[in-house]
């Protein structure tokens, strides 16, 4: 385990595969084409043993679902006549491929042996594949030629992903080496593309645009890679910390950037976590911000498309989970886990090929990122409790 610093930081004794319920008999017997499939039988709370065995199911479904290069399927969810006019299949290879590696590494599955070795291995392969050498413009950059989408966030994530599996290989092994020099350039590159605002831009290199969820991307990974033992200037990530809070706005809520008025719940709880994790414990800042995320309609973190003028409900899940168990008060954590959890396991893929996978057919949020992108987020959700991942602890 690494040591976590009170300065800097990011992004389950868990789940269950979701059992059919058995309907009442009831003279007559229906016929086949009268019957209404039943929901998945799901306790209130569910237990460690059944949030574990979902999990497993969820990363037995991501290992199938790996692509020869180690990368993962990408397969939109949402059927065409159910999109808007710009949600067509997305493919953001670098981003699933991060989320799903740190998926693995959440249930504390260990590249070198056991269960999901071999995907989580090549997962990580990819990603190193993919990081650019150091003659190349943008040296360090961790990006596929065939991934327009995943840009920044996906650096990012990715840059994360290595950095929190850094600890996992021997120090003298083969793979340990490729680790660590691929960290070492993609922690530079993302230093490199600090603008002069604090802030990052969906860009790799320096510039005057900025915005803030790509800011809280970077600035997580840096200090994940800072906890594995990396060079990271510390100047960058204050400057980092100095752009999030001044997104804040009025009514507690954190805008997309200084010059844009929009804000959100995903972005919102996302500020939360991330000025948590680098030190901002206390405050009303962030106590008035986790109570306008209580105050918007629904359970935070499954939105319905009417509720959110932004629509990004996996990512928003993932950061409301972490804004709440990153919390000083872990009320809301104890009060809203519980809750998500249930329904997490009740949206679950429960038979077919896709047996493990978000959302099972019919019911939650189908992404056009996929279910490999889904599963992975969902995963990590029901993951964060197991303290496996530094960047996850409180």
């Amino acid at each position: 385990m690494r040591p976590r610093e009170s300065l800097l930081g990011l992004l389950a004794a868990l789940a269950a595969p979701a059992f059919a319920q058995e309907p009442t008999p009831q003279p007559p017997v229906p016929r086949p084409s009268e019957r209404v499939s039943q929901q998945p039988k799901v306790s209130l709370e569910p237990t460690a043993e059944e949030l574990r065995a979902a999990v497993e199911e969820g990363l037995a479904f991501l290992s199938r679902e790996q692509n020869a290069d180690g990368s993962f399927r990408i397969e939109a969810t949402l059927p065409p006549s159910a999109r808007g006019p710009s949600e067509t299949v997305q493919r953001a290879p670098v981003a699933v491929t991060a989320l799903a590696a740190l998926a693995y590494l959440a249930h504390g599955v260990n590249p070198r042996h056991g269960p999901h070795s071999e995907a989580l291995r090549r997962a990580l392969e990819y990603l190193i594949s993919r990081c650019r050498d150091a003659s190349a413009p943008e040296a360090g950059y961790i990006v596929d030629l065939d991934d327009s989408l995943s840009r920044m966030h996906g650096h990012g994530f990715a840059t994360l992903a290595l950095s929190e599996a850094c600890g996992q290989f021997h120090k003298n092994a083969a793979e340990a080496t490729r680790l660590r020099a691929a960290l070492t350039a993609a922690v530079q590159r993302t230093q490199l593309a600090q603008s002069a605002t604090g802030g990052w831009w969906y860009d790799p290199i320096a510039g005057p645009a900025h915005e803030n969820s790509i800011t809280i991307c970077a600035v997580q990974a840096l200090r994940s890679a800072r906890d594995a033992g990396f060079a990271v200037e510390l100047a960058g990530i204050e400057r980092a910390i100095e752009y999030v809070k001044r997104c804040r706005k009025a009514d507690g809520s954190y805008k997309y950037s200084w010059d844009d008025e929009k804000s959100s719940v995903a972005l919102t709880a996302a500020a939360v976590a991330t000025l948590i994790e680098l030190g901002l414990h206390d405050g009303d800042e962030l106590e008035q911000a986790l109570e306008w995320i209580d105050a918007q309609p629904g359970l935070p973190g499954f939105p319905e498309r009417a509720q959110r003028t932004t629509y990004f409900p996996h990512y928003e899940r993932l950061y409301v989970a972490l804004a709440y168990y990153r919390s000083p008060d872990l009320g809301r954590w104890k009060r809203w886990f519980p809750r998500a959890a249930a329904r997490l396991l009740g949206e679950q893929e429960d038979q077919g090929e896709a047996k493990g996978a978000w959302p099972r057919r019919g019911s939650g949020d189908p992404s056009v990122y996929g279910r490999c992108y889904e599963t992975a987020t969902n995963c990590l959700v029901l993951s964060i409790p197991s303290g496996y991942l530094p960047c996850f602890r409180r």
